[in-house]
């Protein structure tokens, strides 16, 4: 990459530079490293964009890439928030990009995919708790627990107490996720990042200055995993106050970028800042969340487990970070490589609701029924469907869904006089019954391949 001083230089080598730009080629070129791939996402740096082909010809490679930098800077916007030395974040909002912001917001997977059905009101909250749970398993992946999704279920449900670090980072994040309707009646404040960060982290180990509070040391680096090597140095802790206020004053006020784009900008802000001693990935994650969902167009975001998808991509979600450090704070790399996670799962979750529309109308026509079936019975059908499915008690069903025990017991009524379940008192617990899967319910699954 080229350095400040080599990029200033080379530009006064460069005859006309302006000239070069309109060049056909040399504008092709640029145009194609901010080409959409799948899922929109894709925003070249320059070091994978050296190796596209064709390239401009008579052009040496080090003025090819200041040529590329110079016309990005010259399309950008700079925004409030600050890098080191008070330099600004960069952002470019090209045609590209508000693609990828367009296929989020307007949930274009869902338009690709005509069995799909955007969900009920009275299901979001059975489909929300899915979504968080999955998105508190997975943003604590990222940082490296070693847990299993069962676990986080039963730690969820309150089943037992969590074990080990993993497991108490898990539940911290599952805990702190139920929260966002509390958080969101609140605008986003210093106070608030650090109640946030206080839930995430809570922890016997962890002294109580580095709870509920910005850091007050400088001893604190992003380190590269496997080569143990510094990454990246946050801002000293002297200038977090000002720059959490900075951060949560963007938050609040209207900078004429998408919502969605301002969500992703916080986040990354939160993760370069690094205000606190331990939790910052994950407070970051949860603030994202937090303040995309405050648009009411994008509240069914609570659906989308996007950490998933930055698990299952890690190096790219960090190497977007390290390509915004590298060219001059453009955070274009670190906005597109997030559009891309939240398409990602946008996508995953089509697939779902074309399934679960599916099995509605196929359970809805196999029993001849008048009304549907809620999205918790359909799930407890599809559970039935599998063999060995063990019994199991209206309390388990209210706490799997997190219902009041008369929401279950309707539920459990209604597929009981279907036929779909049986029921028989508990013999460890006579006050309770336990119900188990019909042959009827069986042969619904007749037609699931």
């Amino acid at each position: 990459m080229l350095s400040e001083s080599r990029y200033s230089r080379i530009l006064l080598e460069i005859e006309r530079p302006e000239a070069l730009l309109e060049r056909e080629d040399v504008r092709t070129f640029i145009e194609t490293l901010d080409q959409p791939g799948k899922h929109a996402g894709r925003y070249r740096s320059w070091s994978k964009g050296r190796f596209h082909d064709p390239k401009p010809q008579g052009i040496p490679m080090e003025h090819l890439e200041a040529l590329v930098r110079l016309h990005r800077e010259r399309v950008s916007v700079s925004t409030s928030l600050l890098a080191h030395a008070r330099k600004p974040m960069r952002l470019n909002l090209s045609v590209s990009t508000r693609m990828g912001v367009a296929e989020v917001v307007e949930l274009l997977a869902l338009r690709g995919s005509p069995e799909a059905e955007a969900p009920l009101e009275e299901e979001l909250e059975t489909w929300q708790l899915r979504g968080l749970l999955e998105e508190a398993f997975a943003s604590s992946a990222i940082e490296g627990t070693v847990t299993t999704r069962k676990i986080a279920s039963e730690l969820a449900r309150d089943k037992r107490q969590p074990r080990g670090r993993s497991e108490q980072m898990l539940l911290n994040n599952w805990v702190a996720l139920r929260r966002l309707g509390e958080w969101q009646e609140q605008p986003l404040t210093p106070s608030l990042l650090c109640e946030i960060q206080s839930v995430i982290t809570k922890d016997p180990g962890l002294k109580p200055e580095e709870v509920g509070a910005f850091r007050t040391v400088d001893d604190v680096a992003v380190i590269n995993g496997e080569g143990g090597d510094v990454v990246h140095q946050p801002p000293p802790a002297e200038q977090l106050a000002e720059r959490m206020e900075r951060l949560c004053l963007f938050a609040r006020e209207d900078q004429g970028f998408p919502s969605l784009v301002r969500a992703i900008l916080i986040h990354h802000q939160i993760a370069f800042d690094h205000p606190f001693v331990d939790g910052n990935g994950r407070t970051a994650r949860l603030v994202f969340m937090l303040e995309a969902t405050r648009d009411p167009a994008l509240n069914w975001l609570s659906l989308v487990p996007f950490s998933r998808a930055i698990a299952n991509r890690k190096d790219s979600y960090y190497r977007a970070f390290v390509d915004t450090a590298e060219e001059n704070w453009d955070t274009t790399h670190f906005v597109r490589n997030q559009l891309r996670s939240l398409a990602i799962e946008c996508e995953r979750l089509a697939g779902f609701l074309t399934d679960f529309s599916r099995r509605r109308a196929l359970y809805t026509q196999k029993l001849a029924l008048e009304d549907d079936l809620n999205s918790r019975q359909i799930e407890l059908i599809r559970s039935g469907l599998k063999p060995n499915s063990p019994p199991f008690t209206q309390v388990e069903h209210a706490h799997h869904h997190q219902v009041t025990p008369m929401t279950a017991n309707r539920d459990l009524a209604r597929l009981t006089a279907l036929r779909l379940l049986s029921k028989r008192r508990n013999p460890k617990d006579k006050r309770q019954f336990l119900y188990w899967p019909t042959k009827l319910l069986l042969s619904l699954g007749e037609d699931e391949s």
